[in-house]
């Protein structure tokens, strides 16, 4: 998988989870307007909205901090949330 950028990895991470934008603002508690700029890399988050993003999402936070994430180094050792993850972006290069 290629490095991807907080754009990228929010999108698949609300994906994942299945929220709209709406639902993943109440979550946050990030503005929705914010949200969308996000994903479409209009605007770069402050550290304040990464940190809520890690908040509400703490399965994800190495996710959002590392470049990209580990080599599968087994699928039994592969954490769900990693799955839904490589899953979502294995069929976005796909499409």
């Amino acid at each position: 998988m290629s490095n991807k950028k907080f754009n990228e990895k929010l999108k698949l991470i609300r994906e994942a989870e299945n929220l709209s934008q709406s639902e993943l603002a109440e979550k946050t508690g990030i503005p929705k307007r914010s949200i969308i700029n996000y994903e479409n890399s209009d605007r770069q988050p402050a550290f304040d909205a990464v940190k809520k993003v890690c908040e509400s999402f703490p399965e994800y936070t190495m996710y959002l901090m590392l470049d990209d994430m580990p080599e599968n180094t087994g699928s039994d050792q592969i954490k769900p949330e990693e799955k839904k993850l490589r899953d979502l972006s294995t069929s976005e290069q796909t499409a």
